[in-house]
Protein backbone atom coordinates (compact mmCIF):
# COMPACT_ATOMS: atom_id res chain seq x y z
CA UNK A 1 0.00 0.00 0.00
CA UNK A 2 0.78 3.65 0.09
CA UNK A 3 3.84 4.28 2.54
CA UNK A 4 4.27 7.86 3.92
CA UNK A 5 7.34 9.61 5.71
CA UNK A 6 6.03 11.28 9.23
CA UNK A 7 9.32 13.04 10.34
CA UNK A 8 10.97 10.70 8.49
CA UNK A 9 9.88 7.42 9.69
CA UNK A 10 8.01 5.03 7.26
CA UNK A 11 4.51 4.73 7.89
CA UNK A 12 1.94 2.67 6.07
CA UNK A 13 -1.45 4.67 5.10
CA UNK A 14 -4.48 2.18 6.62
CA UNK A 15 -6.94 3.17 4.14
CA UNK A 16 -10.26 3.79 5.56
CA UNK A 17 -13.64 1.56 4.27
CA UNK A 18 -15.51 4.30 4.60
CA UNK A 19 -14.30 7.14 2.79
CA UNK A 20 -11.04 5.33 -0.05
CA UNK A 21 -9.52 9.48 0.03
CA UNK A 22 -8.76 8.94 3.72
CA UNK A 23 -6.32 7.13 5.71
CA UNK A 24 -4.73 6.66 9.37
CA UNK A 25 -1.46 6.26 10.36
CA UNK A 26 0.04 4.86 13.40
CA UNK A 27 3.88 6.53 14.55
CA UNK A 28 6.05 6.82 17.18
CA UNK A 29 7.11 10.15 15.83
CA UNK A 30 6.18 12.85 18.28
CA UNK A 31 4.65 16.22 17.19
CA UNK A 32 4.81 18.06 15.26
CA UNK A 33 4.41 16.25 12.59
CA UNK A 34 6.21 16.72 8.34
CA UNK A 35 4.87 14.99 6.21
CA UNK A 36 5.98 13.79 2.84
CA UNK A 37 4.18 11.31 0.44
CA UNK A 38 5.52 8.97 -1.02
CA UNK A 39 8.23 7.63 1.75
CA UNK A 40 11.80 6.91 -0.47
CA UNK A 41 14.60 5.03 1.31
CA UNK A 42 17.33 7.02 1.70
CA UNK A 43 16.05 10.27 1.88
CA UNK A 44 16.40 12.52 4.69
CA UNK A 45 13.20 13.66 6.53
CA UNK A 46 11.08 15.90 4.85
CA UNK A 47 12.60 15.46 1.26
CA UNK A 48 10.95 13.75 -1.99
CA UNK A 49 12.48 13.07 -5.02
CA UNK A 50 11.04 13.95 -8.71
CA UNK A 51 11.66 11.39 -10.70
CA UNK A 52 14.37 11.85 -13.62
CA UNK A 53 12.68 9.06 -15.99
CA UNK A 54 9.12 8.88 -15.94
CA UNK A 55 7.59 5.91 -17.83
CA UNK A 56 4.10 6.08 -19.96
CA UNK A 57 0.96 5.55 -18.27
CA UNK A 58 -1.74 5.03 -20.18
CA UNK A 59 -4.69 8.02 -19.72
CA UNK A 60 -2.30 9.58 -16.16
CA UNK A 61 1.05 9.99 -14.79
CA UNK A 62 3.51 7.32 -13.13
CA UNK A 63 2.42 5.95 -10.09
CA UNK A 64 4.21 7.85 -6.96
CA UNK A 65 5.63 10.67 -9.53
CA UNK A 66 3.05 13.35 -7.50
CA UNK A 67 4.31 13.88 -4.57
CA UNK A 68 2.72 15.30 -2.17
CA UNK A 69 3.04 17.50 1.88
CA UNK A 70 1.43 17.71 4.94
CA UNK A 71 1.65 19.11 8.27
CA UNK A 72 0.04 18.96 12.24
CA UNK A 73 1.35 20.67 14.94
CA UNK A 74 -0.60 17.73 17.22
CA UNK A 75 -2.29 14.70 16.71
CA UNK A 76 -5.50 15.65 17.03
CA UNK A 77 -7.72 16.97 14.35
CA UNK A 78 -6.12 15.38 11.25
CA UNK A 79 -3.89 16.28 8.16
CA UNK A 80 -4.72 17.60 4.90
CA UNK A 81 -2.05 16.45 2.05
CA UNK A 82 -1.25 19.42 -0.15
CA UNK A 83 0.53 18.19 -4.00
CA UNK A 84 3.82 19.52 -4.86
CA UNK A 85 3.65 19.07 -8.62
CA UNK A 86 1.77 20.31 -11.69
CA UNK A 87 0.62 18.07 -14.22
CA UNK A 88 1.74 18.95 -18.13
CA UNK A 89 -0.49 17.39 -20.97
CA UNK A 90 1.01 17.06 -23.80
CA UNK A 91 -1.29 15.35 -26.97
CA UNK A 92 0.06 14.63 -30.32
CA UNK A 93 -0.74 12.74 -33.42
CA UNK A 94 0.52 12.06 -36.37
CA UNK A 95 -0.07 13.11 -40.30
CA UNK A 96 -2.23 11.27 -42.24
CA UNK A 97 -0.27 8.39 -43.71
CA UNK A 98 2.92 8.74 -41.39
CA UNK A 99 4.30 5.93 -39.07
CA UNK A 100 5.92 7.34 -36.17
CA UNK A 101 6.55 5.54 -32.86
CA UNK A 102 7.77 7.92 -29.72
CA UNK A 103 10.96 6.49 -28.21
CA UNK A 104 10.65 9.19 -25.81
CA UNK A 105 10.45 12.59 -24.67
CA UNK A 106 12.72 14.85 -23.10
CA UNK A 107 11.27 17.98 -21.58
CA UNK A 108 13.92 20.46 -20.71
CA UNK A 109 13.54 23.96 -18.80
CA UNK A 110 15.49 26.95 -17.13
CA UNK A 111 15.36 25.56 -13.55
CA UNK A 112 15.53 22.22 -11.67
CA UNK A 113 12.73 19.96 -12.67
CA UNK A 114 14.02 16.39 -11.17
CA UNK A 115 16.02 15.00 -8.41
CA UNK A 116 15.87 15.19 -4.40
CA UNK A 117 14.49 18.16 -2.98
CA UNK A 118 13.62 19.32 1.23
CA UNK A 119 10.30 20.27 1.49
CA UNK A 120 8.82 22.71 3.85
CA UNK A 121 5.61 20.91 4.87
CA UNK A 122 4.58 24.24 6.35
CA UNK A 123 4.11 26.22 3.14
CA UNK A 124 5.02 23.46 0.68
CA UNK A 125 8.34 25.49 -0.78
CA UNK A 126 10.55 23.51 -2.36
CA UNK A 127 14.10 23.75 -2.29
CA UNK A 128 16.64 21.63 -4.31
CA UNK A 129 19.18 19.27 -2.72
CA UNK A 130 20.80 16.24 -4.89
CA UNK A 131 20.94 14.68 -7.86
CA UNK A 132 19.13 17.55 -9.31
CA UNK A 133 18.40 18.46 -13.15
CA UNK A 134 16.57 20.37 -15.42
CA UNK A 135 15.30 17.48 -17.48
CA UNK A 136 12.49 14.98 -17.36
CA UNK A 137 12.76 12.30 -19.62
CA UNK A 138 9.45 10.26 -20.58
CA UNK A 139 10.10 6.51 -21.73
CA UNK A 140 7.92 3.87 -23.78
CA UNK A 141 8.13 0.64 -23.32
CA UNK A 142 7.94 -1.95 -26.48
CA UNK A 143 4.67 -1.37 -28.10
CA UNK A 144 3.85 1.58 -26.77
CA UNK A 145 4.21 5.17 -28.16
CA UNK A 146 2.81 4.33 -31.86
CA UNK A 147 0.96 7.29 -32.96
CA UNK A 148 -2.45 7.55 -35.11
CA UNK A 149 -4.44 10.41 -37.11
CA UNK A 150 -6.07 10.70 -33.54
CA UNK A 151 -4.19 12.61 -30.93
CA UNK A 152 -2.54 10.35 -27.70
CA UNK A 153 -2.34 11.61 -24.41
CA UNK A 154 0.74 11.98 -22.23
CA UNK A 155 0.79 13.52 -18.79
CA UNK A 156 3.89 14.70 -16.88
CA UNK A 157 4.44 15.58 -13.58
CA UNK A 158 7.07 18.12 -12.48
CA UNK A 159 7.08 20.17 -9.25
CA UNK A 160 5.50 23.19 -9.13
CA UNK A 161 6.50 26.04 -10.17
CA UNK A 162 8.21 29.11 -12.24
CA UNK A 163 10.64 27.39 -14.75
CA UNK A 164 10.63 29.73 -17.68
CA UNK A 165 11.12 28.64 -21.17
CA UNK A 166 10.40 24.90 -21.91
CA UNK A 167 11.86 23.00 -24.44
CA UNK A 168 10.31 19.33 -24.86
CA UNK A 169 11.97 17.12 -27.39
CA UNK A 170 9.92 14.02 -29.32
CA UNK A 171 11.79 11.42 -30.02
CA UNK A 172 11.07 8.57 -32.66
CA UNK A 173 11.94 5.02 -32.64
CA UNK A 174 13.12 5.81 -36.36
CA UNK A 175 15.81 8.31 -35.01
CA UNK A 176 14.16 11.74 -35.94
CA UNK A 177 13.31 14.23 -33.59
CA UNK A 178 10.81 17.40 -33.31
CA UNK A 179 11.59 20.24 -30.73
CA UNK A 180 9.38 22.90 -29.27
CA UNK A 181 9.75 25.51 -26.87
CA UNK A 182 7.22 27.34 -25.06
Amino acid sequence: GDVVAINGEAVEAAIREDNAALADFTTTASAPFNIVYPYTEGLEASHVRFAAVQPYTEGTFAAASAPMYGYAATAEGGITMHHLTGIMRFAVKAAEGQNITLKSIVITTEGDISGDFAVDCTTGALTPKANTTNTITYTFAEGEGALSTTASEYFFTIPAGSYGEFEVTFNATSGESMTAKF
